[in-house]
């Protein structure tokens, strides 16, 4: 399924749900994450917010179709990650964590000053998760994507298959 037809599906679903503390959005502008700069709505499409002033986007990559494009969050405390590769498996994800906030899982891969990864153990990652089971199902039957196992393991893979994100982000904030 297509980032299009995913997004028409999870707007209804969201706006009659508020799965995981989301809520719909019609593309509200994203330049305040970027510290004002309007260059940043060039490059990512809001779909939806959470609660903590989270941003789900389209990181629009340059050339690229919009169905082509993944999904990433932009955090309330300016945590940044890649959800996933498209929005059906950015939903399963945002399924299995529920509104755990996400700074426990986007630590884990950070890259630190030597550039070494950090990689998560998968040990108590099910004590910190409140998956939204209803919010699975949907994933699943509608979307066709069953929630990931590991959601530590799944964010650093999907960082690592688009490590472009972090240093665009950090050009696009001013200074």
């Amino acid at each position: 399924m297509n980032n299009t037809e995913a997004l028409k599906l999870a707007q209804a679903y969201i706006q009659a749900n508020e799965p995981c503390d989301l809520s719909w959005e019609s593309d509200p502008a994203c330049a305040f994450w970027f510290n004002g700069n309007p260059e940043a709505d060039e490059h990512f499409h809001v779909f939806a917010t959470r609660g903590d002033g989270s941003l789900l986007a389209l990181w629009k990559k340059s050339g690229a179709a919009l169905d082509s494009c993944p999904v990433v969050l932009l955090g309330g405390e300016g945590e940044l990650a890649v959800l996933g590769d498209d929005v059906a498996r950015a939903l399963a994800l945002m399924a299995t964590i529920g509104s755990v906030d996400f700074q426990v899982f986007v630590n884990a891969g950070a890259k630190d000053d030597e550039g070494a990864v950090d990689e998560p153990s998968d040990a108590g990652e099910d004590k910190v998760l409140e998956p939204d089971d209803a919010f699975a199902e949907w994933t699943k039957t509608t979307l066709g994507v069953e929630r990931p196992r590991r959601v530590a393991k799944t964010l650093i893979a999907a960082m690592k298959r688009h490590e472009g994100l972090v240093k665009l982000a950090r050009g696009l904030v001013k200074r």
